[in-house]
């Protein structure tokens, strides 16, 4: 429960495990809690807290413009999905949501699979992730995969022991495959729902009993495929942990002259970094990842261009000479490889239009999340020029830094 406190969609993977709680463990009492206190702070994140807070994004939430081909709003999205279901299903048309789903099959070497129950718990998750149009949610990489990974870990263990105890039954003679009537009425509630589980639960173990595996041999198999599995997962997002671990991964000789250089920025003022810097400045509250156009409504931009994301590194560095060949902003310090830019005046209009090359990046990228204006008198310094306003924008604060 502590962690449905740190972002708004934890609890609902909350629900489904209240579920298992109340009908796998017998708990009745304690998984109708956890089920609708769960439902209750989902409710109560999406429907009040996330509105009165970003009352200008849509749909109350700064990142409903990755979802926003089911629907312009989340109150179009309702009916579209319920009137046309199979809009659910069509990103798996894309291969690299396929091969995510894949990469997720693989961890804990897919043991989930005996115990399919308790991954019904990530099943909300992998959903958000399918659908976003946001790339880094559905690359097997980045923390979009945090609230996942505990729940197929523990699906792995708890269908490994399902797996040997079920074959261990079978082998000393036990019976699995039959249960009588009496015996479910006895031995389950009355309810209909409890006694239909836990047939398919006797049905299921007798399935695994089946399988042509001695128990003795269990362990070493499964050791052998974990380590298979983890090698495979690795090698199959090996170039983006390669290129994540890269980048900013030797040390930096000017270390102390940078942070000084950094220091200069006044705390409210509004920064632009590339993704090495980006770390560095991260308790501001307006904070853009280069190259984001909304780069080019910062006060202040810190630019390391030699140690910048490969993925990202022509289009920061067009946008670098875009921003110093406008008059708009002008080097105030340096140390080593990072420039310090200061904004002088307002942004003329050609500097509001966005190149192909960046244009390129952002799509590959897939930055595409709400936007924060500054509202009263301030409005026309941090007003998003109107090419990036909707599906382009991308907001203070999000995006993978190392």
């Amino acid at each position: 429960m502590l962690a449905a406190l740190c972002k708004e969609e934890v609890a609902l993977s909350l629900i489904p495990l209240g579920l298992f709680i109340a009908f796998r463990q017998r708990h009745p009492r304690l998984g109708a809690a956890v089920s609708l206190l769960s439902l209750t702070w989902v409710a109560l994140c999406f429907l009040v807290i996330l509105p009165h807070f970003n009352d200008h994004a849509t749909g109350g939430s700064l990142f409903w413009p990755r979802y926003a081909w089911l629907g312009s709003s989340p109150g179009t999205a309702l009916p579209n999905v319920l009137t046309h279901p199979w809009l659910l299903f069509s990103p798996l048309q894309n291969p690299a949501r396929r091969d995510y789903l894949a990469v997720l099959l693989r961890t804990g070497g897919g043991l989930g699979l005996f115990a399919p129950a308790v991954w019904l718990s990530a099943l909300p998750d992998v959903v958000i992730n399918v659908l976003s149009t946001h790339k880094e949610q559905y690359s097997g990489f980045y923390q979009y995969n945090a609230v996942i990974l505990p729940y197929l870990m523990a699906a792995a263990i708890s269908g490994t022991a399902a797996f040997c105890h079920a074959r261990r039954r079978t082998e000393s003679g036990g019976r699995t495959a039959v249960v009588s009537q009496d015996d479910a009425r006895r031995i389950t509630p009355s309810s209909r729902a409890r006694r239909v589980l836990w047939s398919v639960s006797v049905r299921w173990e007798a399935a695994l009993g089946r399988l042509p595996i001695r128990s003795q041999w269990i362990a070493p198999l499964i050791i052998v495929w974990l380590i298979a599995s983890a090698a495979w997962n690795i090698a199959a997002t090996g170039p983006l942990v390669l290129a994540f671990w890269e980048t900013g991964g030797h040390p930096t000789p000017k270390q102390a002259q940078i942070n000084a250089l950094l220091a200069n920025v006044p705390p409210r003022a509004s920064v632009a970094a590339t993704d090495t810097l980006n770390p560095h400045l991260s308790d501001r509250y307006m904070l853009y990842l280069m190259p984001d156009p909304q780069s080019y409504t910062a006060d202040y931009v810190a630019i390391d261009l030699a140690d910048a994301a490969p993925t990202s590194q022509p289009a920061d560095e067009e946008m670098y000479w875009m921003m110093l060949t406008s008059g708009s902003y002008s080097i105030i310090g340096r140390a080593g490889n990072v420039m310090l830019l200061e904004r002088s005046n307002l942004l003329p209009p050609a500097l509001r239009v966005t190149t192909p090359g960046i244009e390129q990046i952002l799509e590959e990228r897939q930055m595409v999340t709400g936007y924060r204006a500054a509202p009263g008198p301030q409005l026309h310094e941090h007003a998003l020029p109107e090419h990036v306003q909707g599906n382009d924008a991308f907001t203070a604060h999000e995006g993978k830094t190392t």
